[in-house]
């Protein structure tokens, strides 16, 4: 319910919207000029420009998370509006970051080693800082909105958008060779550590989501996806315990969808012959 407020904290309400709004059109004018320089751009740092682009528009995100708050402190509900424009944003960056490394999590885990020598300079630490910006800023987005909202289910497709993303900027080959002398080595120790959590709770979610929400079959089968992303990176980097526990993960989940595709199968040759 909105409070009433009085005329003093009504300009100061008014004040700060107004410089959370100059801070996003200062932002703004900073995309328009990343993008007609990524337009230009003849020295290959178009993926460059993407990362830039991308995170300015977390950058977008927080603001208008942060203008919510405002609302919410002066007049006694969160705005609707400003959460929305923080999901828009949100969506733009992972756009940004999607034409990089694209949008599957079901990619070979090397395959992406040419579209890594365009961003030599993203290293470890700064993968680090560009990853915990997407978890942070899609939570701040979650809490903004709280538990009981329609987009529950849409911010489990969000997660698994940014943890494909995720999993497809790392470099495998270097997590591989696993050396203490490298100078990120603890960086990509955490990286490792990260991923393997994050493609784990996200095909949980997804799982969740099917089960709970949509039982649409292509959600379950994403989950299955990310559960044989972890398979092989586990297989790969982690323990033979935990690529076997995701092998039987996934052989349980898909014995599961078998079975409900068995039954809506029957069920519509049912229908069928009663009609």
């Amino acid at each position: 319910m909105a409070k009433k407020i009085s005329s003093e904290e009504k300009l100061q309400f008014q004040t700060e919207i107004k410089e959370l709004k100059n801070q996003i059109n200062e932002i703004k004018s900073k995309i328009g000029k990343f993008e007609r320089e990524l337009k230009d751009d003849q020295y290959g740092l178009a993926n460059y420009y993407l990362i830039a682009i991308a995170n300015e528009y977390l950058n977008i995100v927080s603001i208008n998370c942060n203008m919510s708050k405002v609302n919410e402190e002066f007049l006694g509900k969160k705005s609707d509006d400003f959460l929305n424009d923080a999901r828009k944003s949100y969506f733009k960056a992972l756009i940004e970051l999607e034409k990089i490394v694209g949008d599957f999590v079901d990619t070979l885990l090397h395959e992406n080693q040419d579209i890594l020598e365009t961003i030599k300079k993203m290293d470890p630490k700064r993968l680090l800082n560009l990853v915990n910006k997407l978890k942070d800023t899609l939570k701040e987005i979650m809490d903004g909105y709280g538990e009981n909202t329609k987009y529950k289910w849409s911010f489990v497709d969000m997660e698994g958008r940014y943890v494909s993303i995720f999993k497809n900027l790392l470099n495998y080959k270097r997590l591989s060779i696993n050396d203490p002398r490298d100078p990120y080595f603890p960086e990509n120790i955490q990286l490792l550590n990260m991923i393997k959590n994050f493609l784990r709770l996200c095909s949980e979610h997804l799982r969740e989501k099917y089960m709970l929400g949509t039982k649409e079959v292509v959600d379950i089968k994403a989950a299955i996806n990310f559960q044989e992303a972890l398979r092989k990176i586990s297989a790969l980097l982690g323990t033979q315990e935990e690529s076997e526990t995701a092998k039987k993960t996934i052989e349980s989940w898909k014995a599961m969808l078998e079975k409900e595709e068995k039954r809506k199968d029957e069920q519509r040759k049912r229908e069928a012959r009663g009609g």
